[in-house]
C-alpha cells in the first residue's frame, strides 16, 4: 500500500528501487571516503613505496630505480604492479604527495565497484 502511494507520486524515472540504490551507493561512498587518511591507522609498508614511485614518475618520468615508465616495479624482492602508481599520479598532481591523494583513487574505484555490482545484480535478476 505504501509503495503504491510512493510510486504514484514519483515520476517514472525515480522508482523506489532507484532511490534505494542511490542511497546505498551514497552510504557506501561515505563509508569509504570518511576518515580516508586515518583508516587504516597504520601506513602499510607498500603505500609509501608506491606513492613515491607515482611522485617520481609524475615529476621525472622514472621510478626510484631509474627505469623510464615501467610496467612492473622492482620492489620488495618480488616486484610490484605499476598500475596503482599510474592511477595515483593525477591525484598526487592535484593534491600533493599525501595520504588522502594517494588513497583516493582506490576509494573512488571501490565506490564504482558498488555501482557495477548493482548493475550486475539487476541483470542477474532479469531487470537490466
Amino acid at each position: 500500500m505504501l509503495l503504491q502511494r510512493i510510486r504514484q507520486r514519483l515520476p517514472a524515472a525515480l522508482s523506489p528501487e532507484l532511490i534505494a540504490a542511490a542511497l546505498l551507493l551514497a552510504g557506501g561512498a561515505v563509508l569509504r571516503l570518511y576518515t580516508l587518511a586515518a583508516t587504516p591507522l597504520v601506513i602499510q609498508h607498500d603505500e609509501p613505496s608506491v606513492a613515491y614511485d607515482a611522485w617520481a614518475l609524475l615529476h621525472y618520468g622514472i621510478d626510484r630505480n631509474g627505469f623510464s615508465w615501467p610496467v612492473h616495479f622492482i620492489s620488495w624482492g618480488s616486484g610490484q604492479n605499476a598500475l596503482y602508481s599510474y592511477l595515483a599520479m593525477p591525484f598526487i598532481a592535484l593534491g600533493g604527495l599525501n595520504l588522502i591523494a594517494f588513497r583516493l583513487p582506490l576509494a573512488l574505484t571501490s565506490v564504482l565497484s558498488l555501482f557495477l555490482m548493482w548493475k550486475i545484480g539487476e541483470r542477474a535478476a532479469g531487470r537490466g
